[in-house]
């Protein structure tokens, strides 16, 4: 967070990373933005959940004893504008080969120490949403989310319960981000914060291949 955060202004901004790739072309940049690409196809959202600074200041500030219950029928009916927003920016800078909204990230005004009136009230207001909600950008406007959790949910590797799982709820109850069902894990929105896994008596999550043909088989007995 520090380093992307308040060194490099907030990089890779999250409105911006997707409009700018599109004008930069085959660069360094487009480089750096493939990363997290690669990363959400081989094993999910790795730069969401532990290298985005954005997503790391909400998280940081969220109180979990303080947290709002909100329905999850609520969260799906927010999560669609992330996509639309996606689709806007794509499409808009396809039109008329410039940027927009690159300031209005939360705490962009705070990595790039300044910003306008408006960005800094929308920065204050996620400020304020991520105390009692968690990251609640992340999971109702970030376009660059958006585009890596359709990604994530083809990863090569996934979240999965394993044989041990007594299907209790405990790992349900953990999650931060309301993705866990029982050991069943919604891969496109799972962060791999590890809350989980942590939580589960008896150990039974772990990122497992997609396909079974990849996994160890146990060994066979000794033949007598």
């Amino acid at each position: 967070m520090v380093v992307l955060g308040f060194v490099m202004g907030g990089f890779l901004c999250p409105t911006a990373a997707v409009q700018n790739v599109l004008l930069k072309g085959v660069s360094g940049y487009l480089v750096l933005f493939s990363l997290p690409v690669l990363a959400a196809l081989l094993v999910g959202r790795l730069f969401c959940g532990y290298v985005c600074p954005f997503g790391a200041l909400q998280e940081l500030l969220h109180v979990r004893r303080w947290a709002w219950k909100i329905p999850d029928r609520v969260w799906q009916a927010l999560n669609p504008l992330r996509y639309a927003l996606l689709l806007f920016l794509v499409v808009r800078v396809l039109l008329t080969h410039t940027v927009i909204l690159q300031d209005f990230s939360p705490f962009k005004p705070l990595f790039a120490f300044g910003g306008t009136p408006a960005t800094i009230a929308f920065t204050a207001a996620f400020a304020i949403l991520s105390v009692f909600t968690f990251r609640p950008f992340c999971r109702t406007l970030c376009p660059y989310g958006a585009l890596l959790s359709p990604l994530s949910r083809v990863s090569l590797f996934r979240l999965q319960a394993g044989e041990g799982c007594s299907s209790c709820g405990l790992c349900t109850r953990a999650c931060p981000a309301g993705v866990m069902g029982k050991g069943t894990c919604a891969t496109g929105d799972c962060l791999l914060c590890g809350a989980c896994g942590a939580r589960c008596p008896r150990k039974a999550l772990r990122l497992l291949p997609r396909f079974r043909f990849l996994r160890a088989r146990p060994a066979s007995p000794p033949s007598a």
